[in-house]
């Protein structure tokens, strides 16, 4: 984080400190261990030292007229003046920024049954900003609004509801693998968004184990009994998808190393947006190869696929087999084509 964000984070948290009235005249060290909580995740650290906090004060004393001042009876800062607050001075330009890219990102989702309680918080921040549109009043910042039409988004709200209340829930849903519809007695988990879809994370209560549902295939829900076991309370998503490729996370499917052969464009845009955190990526120019460690998902394979004749799989061999197998079938497509 840059350093100027830095100090105006420390002097947020300094104002803070003076303003509390249930723990009046805070030391230097209590501000220095506050802001290094805040800002490094633990107050022992040696980030922010007490000649920093006193240059922060200083500051905010010559650049923002904050009356502090050293309470030498009781031993610690305060405000001579109690109606001063720092948050009260206007954005910095960059938090400005920040907060108008914040809103934008924000708006894709306001006709989401779910989010639409916040539609007036978010209409009331474009109000309030100078948005960065152009002379004909179109934005500058755009994003993929197609997340507003998804299918299944009435079911986001009950879903979530459910997992807050420990509750399990009683769905039918229809399965593209058995293309068939099924009823399933699940203990919601976790609400994902992937690709513009929603997706459910839940432990299939018949089954005992983890699966992943579309919203837009569950064609009824039903909210059931509040289950004695607190299912998803320990989970953790970022263990469940460490080695995912995409949504799907198969019980039966460990990660493998994957070795890849990239070429043309490709080693530049995978160097750009990497694969996946576990991409390490070997060589320059227009070939490369990509070293991966994930689950072998349809998603993988799919993006296999979108490479064209400017990809290769080296390893593992059985996946390496897979490509050589479509790419026999994709030749057959156009086998009766002269050229």
């Amino acid at each position: 984080m840059p350093a100027v964000k830095n100090a105006r984070r420390r002097y947020r948290i300094i104002n803070n400190m003076l303003r509390n009235k249930q723990a009046p005249y805070p030391t230097k060290d209590e501000i220095r261990k506050a802001c290094e909580e805040d800002l490094f995740g633990g107050e022992y650290g040696d980030h922010i030292s007490e000649s920093t906090i006193e240059k922060d004060i200083r500051a905010m004393k010559e650049e923002y007229d904050a009356p502090i001042v050293y309470n030498r009876l009781q031993k610690g800062y305060e405000y001579t003046d109690p109606a001063y607050n720092f948050d009260s001075i206007p954005l910095s330009s960059e938090e400005m920024e920040a907060l108008q890219f914040a809103a934008s990102s924000l708006l894709r989702y306001k006709n989401i049954e779910i989010f639409s309680q916040f539609e007036l918080a978010i209409s009331k921040i474009f109000e309030t900003l100078t948005l960065d549109t152009d002379k004909e009043g179109h934005s500058k910042i755009w994003f993929d609004r197609k997340v507003n039409t998804v299918e299944g988004q009435q079911h986001l709200k009950p879903i979530l509801d459910a997992i807050n209340d420990y509750k399990s829930i009683k769905i039918d849903y229809y399965s593209l693998s058995s293309n068939k519809r099924k009823q399933y007695h699940l203990k919601p988990i976790l609400l994902r968004e992937y690709e513009a879809l929603w997706y459910l994370i839940a432990y299939n209560l018949e089954k005992k184990r983890i699966q992943t549902f579309e919203l837009g295939r569950i064609h009824e829900l039903e909210i059931a009994e509040a289950s004695p076991l607190k299912l998803g309370a320990d989970f953790d998503p970022e263990t469940y998808f460490a080695h995912a490729f995409g949504i799907t996370v198969p019980d039966e499917l460990k990660a493998e190393k994957i070795k890849l052969e990239v070429s043309g464009i490709f080693p530049l845009l995978l160097k750009e947006n990497p694969l996946h955190k576990s991409q390490h990526l070997k060589g320059k120019g227009e070939k490369a190869e990509i070293e991966l460690e994930v689950l072998i998902t349809p998603e993988l394979k799919a993006k296999i696929l979108s490479f064209g004749n400017n990809c290769k799989v080296v390893r593992p061999l059985e996946l390496q087999q897979w490509h050589k197998e479509e790419i026999k079938k994709m030749g057959k497509l156009y086998g009766s084509v002269k050229p």
